[in-house]
């Protein structure tokens, strides 16, 4: 590791405690030294969807169309950090 380097730590989160985290760090985008932890969340999400095997469609209303791979769909808003 560089000086320059920080070391980094990992912690454990339940799926709830990784939503909270996402949205304290959201509120507070643009103002936080926490973008990397955000960026990684978002990440891991994804992976999550991958692995779930999650289809996600933009609707021509913005809304966002979430499909499993069991048929289960999840019609809702996008939220401000998806692209």
């Amino acid at each position: 590791m560089s000086e320059t380097e920080l070391p980094r730590y990992p912690i454990l989160l339940t799926a709830y405690e990784v939503g909270v985290l996402q949205s304290v760090i959201w509120d507070s985008r643009g103002k936080s030294k926490l973008e990397p932890v955000m960026d990684q969340l978002v990440a891991l999400l994804q992976r999550f969807y991958d692995d779930a095997q999650v289809q996600i469609t933009l609707l021509p209303d913005g809304k966002v169309k979430l499909t499993d791979r069991y048929g289960n769909t999840v019609i809702r808003e996008r939220y401000g950090w998806e692209k």
